[in-house]
Order: structure tokens, then sequence, then C-alpha cells
């Protein structure tokens, strides 16, 4: 593995930069409105939505069918699957077999980007877009709206491990915003020195939720360690962060957690090449490597629950590839090929070539070592894929 290859510096952090701001909501009031002089309010806007395009993982922003998928295995063993439409709507099926979606849908509710369960406690789906967060609930068409001053159109969110924080990013905000579910109040942070041109467009907790990776517009990426434990509150003065310079923006990633050490792989803006990102336990210095040349611009990754397989949705191709994720002793993890899905017509493969992945997500059904593959494809058909020990003998269902 290369030392720290393609990473033009690493710098250590401590604390927030934003901490301890008694009047932190009448700056960021006043700045929203300093941003909306300088733009005018028609030029924000269309630099926003255009941020939001730049950014995001479907192939054709304006004209994709769906924007996002997203899976959650409920308490009542049913998965279920949120599916975002070109037009603002969440499509929530409970279960595989539900034919005809439940619909939510708001005027708050604009440029969606991302979705995601509530991983514990109750089934809340928090949705990202223009205004800031919508989380709905389970059995209620009633949805609640989070909302800081100036922290609009959201690119990211995620939860953490135990489901009482949510963590988001906007465009044109240079922080993130760390909502505490149960005692309704929220905190920003400042993930590094990026300036108030800086914005956050992906925000990815590790498998044991320590870290958090926060990838701005001007190619940097800064690993926040957490430091959460249990029921434990986030606080963000004892949030350790490294800025990582890269080469250039990173565009897709996902975490992975492959033999004993957790992996970050990721591919830069028009890059080829899959890269893994580690951090040695010795020293604590973070070290990269290139995986592959996956000889196409790769627009989304995404790994299985199990972290055991790698999937990787392409830009303007028409199927996603499938790879096994191996550990390799003192050597960087290989990734092996194992098969590609096309969209289907009754149970057969269409390699139709204008028909493309638009997104894709893994879930968990009844059986939680065989994880379920779901696919979004731009005919407008959804499909889901059960991904057997043997992946030779995986069924196909939609």
């Amino acid at each position: 593995m290369s030392n720290v290859s393609d990473i033009y510096a690493v710098s250590h952090l401590d604390g927030s930069a934003s901490e301890g701001a008694d009047n932190e909501e009448e700056f960021y009031e006043y700045y929203d409105l300093w941003v909306r002089y300088l733009l005018g309010a028609k030029a924000n806007l269309k630099d926003r939505t255009l941020t939001l395009a730049i950014y995001h993982q479907t192939p054709i922003w304006k004209a994709t069918r769906f924007r996002f998928v997203v899976c959650h295995a409920s308490p009542t063993g049913n998965m279920q699957v949120a599916l975002i439409t070109v037009g603002d709507i969440v499509l929530v099926y409970d279960g595989l077999d539900q034919s005809v979606p439940f619909e939510l849908q708001d005027s708050w509710q604009e440029h969606i980007t991302c979705a995601a369960f509530r991983p514990s406690g109750t089934v809340m789906l928090a949705v990202g877009c223009a205004e800031g967060l919508c989380i709905w609930e389970k059995n209620s068409d009633q949805m609640r709206l989070l909302s800081a001053t100036g922290h609009k159109y959201v690119t990211s969110l995620t939860w953490s491990k135990n489901g009482a924080h949510l963590v988001s990013a906007a465009v044109s905000t240079h922080h993130i915003v760390i909502w505490d579910m149960d005692k309704k109040n929220f905190v920003r942070f400042v993930p590094g020195p990026g300036g108030l041109l800086t914005c956050y467009h992906q925000l990815l907790f590790s498998p044991d939720f320590q870290l958090l990776l926060c990838a701005d517009n001007n190619s940097r990426a800064s690993i926040c360690q957490m430091n959460q434990s249990g029921n434990q509150d986030l606080n963000r003065k004892d949030v350790k962060r490294d800025l990582l310079l890269m080469k250039a923006t990173i565009h897709a990633a996902a975490w992975a957690t492959i033999g004993d050490c957790q992996y970050l792989l990721f591919a830069h803006e028009r890059d080829s090449k899959l890269y893994a990102l580690t951090c040695k336990k010795e020293d604590g210095l973070w070290i990269q490597c290139v995986l592959s040349d996956l000889e196409a611009h790769p627009e989304q990754f995404i790994v299985s629950p199990q972290n055991n397989l790698l999937v990787i949705k392409f830009k303007k191709k028409n199927f996603v590839k499938l790879y096994k994720l191996v550990p390799c002793e003192n050597l960087p993890p290989k990734i092996i090929p194992l098969l590609c899905y096309y969209s289907t017509i009754d149970g057969r493969a269409e390699r139709d070539e204008n028909i493309f992945a638009e997104c894709v997500a893994f879930g968990e059904d009844d059986s939680p070592e065989d994880p379920l593959l779901v696919i979004a494809w731009s005919s407008g058909s959804l499909h889901h894929i059960k991904l057997l020990p043997s992946t030779e003998e995986e069924s196909l269902h939609s």
C-alpha cells in the first residue's frame, strides 16, 4: 500500500471552529441574507440547484425518474423501501410484495436529494430537501420540518448508530448540522477550515459509527472521529478531525470493514480508478492505494451489510456490477468481479443501452445473511435481487 498516495496533506484538528458562539444563529441569518443579496434570489436558486446536480449520484439530474433509494429492515420483519422520484414524491413500499406504495408529499419538500431511515426506535424517515429536513413517521401523514438558518438545499444526511442524532450537510453552508432528535435541538459543526465558500456534499459514517467522512467541494475530505458510545451525546468539542487534501473532489464513496481494518472506498470526479483509504493503528497515519482501474466512471458505491460485497453503478452504463471484497494479510484488499446486472423483462435480461440504473441500495429481509440488492431503472422498473451465498444461484424478483 502506498504511503498517502494522491493525498497532498494531512492536518490534525481538534474541537470545532464554531464552538462558543452565543449569537451563532444571528450570524447565520445575516450570512444567508448577505449571500442572497450578492447573488440575487433567482441566481442563488439556480446556483444551488446546479450544485445539487453536479454532486448527486444519478445519471441526469433533471431527466432521471428516480433520484435516490434507501432500504430499512423494520421491526415487523418487512423490508421497507423508500424511492425518491423526480417529482419530489417519496414512494414507500412496506414489504417487497406491496404493489401500491404509500406516497409522502408536501409543499415544503422540494429538490429532494437524499433520504435515510432511522436505524432504531420509531420507524422514521428523514428526507433532505431545499428547506432542510422533512421527518416522516410510520402510520402518519404528518411531516415535521427541521430547519436552521442558512442550512438550505441539503446534499447529504446520515444517522448515528442509535438513531439519537441526525447529521446533515447543505449547499452554501461551510458547516454541517448535528440534530438531537430526542432533545429537539441542534449544533453546528465545522469539519475543516474551508472558508465560507466551502460546502459538503457527502456524509458517511463508518461501519462502527466512530468515523464520519465529510467530503467537500474543494478537493478536501475531513474524517471526524466522533467518539460516541452507547447513548452518549455527541460533543463537538471532543471530535478529532483529520483533513485530507485530495487530488480532486470525491464523487462516490462507501465504507467497508475488510478483515480487521476499516476502508474508505472512493473515486474522484471524472476518474475511473477505485481508491482505498485506511488509517494505520500504530501511528494514526492515513494511507491510500489504487485497488483497480474500473475502466468506466463510477457514479455510486454501496457495500453489503456483511461487508463482503461491493456494487458499483457506472455513469451512462446499462448495468450495475457486483464485486467480492477479499481481505489480504498485510496487503490492500482485493476486489473480484462477479456479475453484471441488467434491466429485466419477464425475468430475462434486457441489455438495452438506453436503460440505465439510476440508483441502487442494499437491504435485508427475513434472512440477514443473504442481502437484497435493490435497483431502480430509468425504464421505471424496480428490481430486487436476493444474493445467496453462491452468487450463481441468486434469485431475481421484480
